[in-house]
């Protein structure tokens, strides 16, 4: 969980690099979707998938809830954002 806001609502965030990322060119990916998922506030829910990273946030718990059986690809240069409203 990231943080809490007005009555004491939750905010829960996952963020995570491709393997093959550097720690240096994890944390400008990160940096860049950190941006770019501002633009799904106010929504309740908002995603970013970079080439080499992958960021979300919800005010509903996602965490741990399926485990991951796929990995990613590290070609192409792709970008998604998604934003929803509850």
């Amino acid at each position: 969980m990231l943080g809490s806001g007005p009555n004491d609502s939750s905010v829960y965030v996952l963020a995570e690099c491709w393997k093959t990322l550097s720690p240096n060119s994890c944390k400008a990916c990160l940096e860049n979707a950190s941006t770019l998922i501002t633009k799904c506030l106010p929504w309740s829910e908002g995603r970013v998938l970079n080439t080499g990273c992958f960021m979300r946030y919800s005010d509903t718990n996602f965490l741990n809830l399926v485990p991951l059986t796929r990995s990613s690809s590290n070609r192409g240069n792709h970008k998604y954002i998604k934003c929803e409203k509850k």
